[in-house]
């Protein structure tokens, strides 16, 4: 797992989850220089991660992005105000065996890998944009 939550994340999920099927949160990716660490929102700032299992969910596709709701078509969502920090893209050594890795399983199961971002985020001197993480923390 490469993924944690802000530090209010525990009692934010129990008021969103009382009424909610499905939770979409915001998500920074950790992207470190040096011994410094800073965070991004450039990709994927907000993604359907938290589904309340009271409800009935399946996974109907190759690609795994979250399950279905199969009780009903179109859930009703809410981002709420929790954050998921990645921890997955921080270095450059795990920025490419995240590559590797979604290549690999998407190859083997739809062909390519759906996601467009990795070419960029592999290249030589590719910078997001960046907040350091420490403030970041402390603004939540």
């Amino acid at each position: 797992m490469d993924e944690t939550w802000e530090p209010k994340a525990p009692e934010k999920l129990r008021e969103a989850l009382k009424d909610q099927k499905m939770v979409t949160v915001r998500m920074a990716h950790v992207w470190e220089k040096g011994e410094n660490k800073f965070v991004t929102m450039d990709w994927a700032s907000e993604r359907d991660r938290i589904f309340n299992l009271k409800h009935n969910w399946g996974y109907l596709h190759k690609v795994v992005a979250g399950p279905t709701l199969l009780d009903e078509m179109t859930p009703t969502m809410q981002t709420a105000d929790i954050w998921m920090i990645h921890w997955g893209y921080s270095t450059a050594e795990k920025r490419k065996a995240h590559k590797i890795r979604w290549d690999l399983n998407h190859g083997h199961s739809v062909g390519k890998n759906p996601y467009g971002m990795w070419k960029t985020i592999n290249e030589l001197g590719y910078e997001p944009k960046l907040t350091d993480y420490q403030k970041f923390i402390k603004m939540l």
